[in-house]
C-alpha cells in the first residue's frame, strides 16, 4: 500500500514545482492589482454599474424577447426613410414640419418653450399635439405578453395631467400618457409581409429562466397617476 501511494504521489509531487512557479506569477500579478491605488475606485465602479445595469436588463429584457421591439424597428426604419427627392431619399416626417408659424410651438420651430399644442399652424395645415404615449409596457407582472407599443393606434388625445379647470384648456388634445385598456394587448406579430400586413404571433411569455420586471427600477420613477 505505502509503495503504491508513493509510486503515484512522487510524479504528481515533481510536477507541482512547476506549478508552484506558475501560481507564484498569479500571485505576484494578483498582490499588484491589490495594491494599486485605482483598483478600488474600479471595483466600487463595476458595483455600481452592475447595480444600476441588473435591473434595467430585466426591464428591458421582454421588449427583445417577447416584443421583439428591436427588429421590428429596424424593418420599418427603411420605409420611413424612403420619401423620393432629388438626391435620393429622404425621412418622411420631416415632410411634415415645416406647419406651423415661425415662433410658434410646433415640432419643427426652433427655440420652442412649450411642446406643441395646437397654435400656431398655417392656414390649411391641421394643429400639431405633441404625442409621448410612447412608453408602453412590454409584459405584465406575471410576465405574460402585453406588447404596447404599436397596438393602440393613433391616441387622439389623452391627457390626464391637465388642469381641467382651465375654461379652453390648450393642452387638452396632447397625448402625455398610455391611456388605459381593458386587459393585457398580447404579443406583437411574428412576421410582416410587403404590404405591411402582420402574420403569426410572437411569444405570450418570457423565455424559461429569464428573470424580468413590468417596472422601470430606479429613484424617481413611479408618480401618482391622476385619474382620467
Amino acid at each position: 500500500m505505502t509503495a503504491s501511494a508513493l509510486s503515484i504521489g512522487v510524479p504528481v509531487t515533481q510536477r507541482s514545482v512547476g506549478l508552484n512557479e506558475r501560481l507564484q506569477e498569479a500571485m505576484d500579478a494578483l498582490r499588484q492589482l491589490t495594491q494599486a491605488p485605482t483598483t478600488t475606485g474600479a471595483l466600487r465602479g463595476l458595483t455600481a454599474t452592475v447595480g444600476t445595469l441588473q435591473p434595467q436588463l430585466r426591464y428591458l429584457g421582454p421588449y427583445v424577447t417577447v416584443c421583439n421591439s428591436w427588429n421590428i424597428f429596424w424593418t420599418f426604419a427603411a420605409e420611413h426613410l424612403s420619401a423620393p427627392d432629388d438626391t435620393g431619399s429622404s425621412q418622411r416626417a420631416l415632410l411634415n414640419m415645416a406647419t406651423q408659424a415661425p415662433g410658434s410651438d410646433g415640432i419643427g420651430s426652433s427655440g420652442a418653450n412649450e411642446f406643441a399644442h395646437g397654435k400656431g399652424a398655417l392656414p390649411g395645415r391641421a394643429d400639431q399635439y405633441v404625442h409621448n404615449n410612447v412608453y408602453a409596457p412590454a409584459v405584465d407582472a406575471r410576465g405574460n405578453a402585453d406588447c404596447g407599443a404599436g397596438q393602440t393606434g393613433y391616441i387622439q388625445a389623452y391627457n390626464p395631467l391637465r388642469d381641467k379647470s382651465v375654461k379652453g384648456d390648450p393642452y387638452q388634445g396632447a397625448v402625455t400618457e398610455r391611456f388605459p385598456v381593458a386587459g393585457r394587448l398580447g404579443p406583437t406579430y411574428a412576421q410582416f409581409d410587403k404590404e405591411g400586413k402582420g402574420h403569426g404571433l410572437n411569444p405570450d411569455h418570457v423565455p424559461a429562466g429569464e428573470t424580468f420586471t413590468n417596472r422601470p427600477g430606479g429613484h424617481g420613477v413611479d408618480i401618482a397617476r391622476p385619474q382620467p
